[in-house]
């Protein structure tokens, strides 16, 4: 089956747009391994930064891919109204997802924590869409989901560390 090159474009232009935006936004504060807050609150079981370069890169090409996978059936006119929902809550996801590196270091780890509550949800409806249009673009989200709860579980401990430290009052 031979793809139309506007698909192909379009799959080009997700992959640039969902690996470069995250790259540009995660730059702007990629001080904050190495900075003496970090280091006082992070979990004891956070990877090495460059396995997060590496996940995250290969979960953004993959969320392109998925994406894809679903908008190529916008023009069938049965699953159209479910194609548009589907991308629209996948959207929102990641307009969360883009917020949260922002509101992390700037040492509002509660924040990022809710935040990310709020991605995870979304991302589970994502993918119950996605998978409705395609299994594989659902099994995707999936993956990206595994990533998530194990970000929830980083970031709840650093809410944790935070707090010991004379942070943010309160429990979460």
């Amino acid at each position: 089956m031979e793809v139309p090159a506007t698909q192909i474009i379009v799959l080009a232009v997700l992959i640039v747009v969902l690996v470069a935006v995250p790259l540009l936004i995660a730059r702007t504060g990629e001080s904050i391994g190495r900075s003496k807050w970090f280091r006082q609150v992070r979990p004891a079981a956070t990877p090495p930064g460059a396995v997060f370069g590496i996940v995250w890169t290969l979960l953004y090409i993959g969320l392109a891919i998925a994406a894809w996978l679903v908008w190529r059936q916008h023009g069938v006119a049965a699953t159209r109204p479910l194609v548009i929902g589907a991308l629209i809550v996948f959207g929102l996801q990641m307009l969360g997802n883009w917020a949260w590196t922002p509101l992390f270091q700037s040492r509002r780890p509660r924040a990022a924590l809710y935040l990310l509550l709020t991605i995870l949800v979304l991302s589970l409806a994502c993918a119950f869409l996605f998978a409705r249009v395609s299994p594989v673009a659902g099994a995707i989200v999936g993956a990206y989901i595994g990533w998530l709860i194990f970000a929830l579980y980083m970031n709840a401990k650093t809410v944790e560390n935070h707090v010991r430290l004379g942070g943010e009052r309160g429990s979460i």
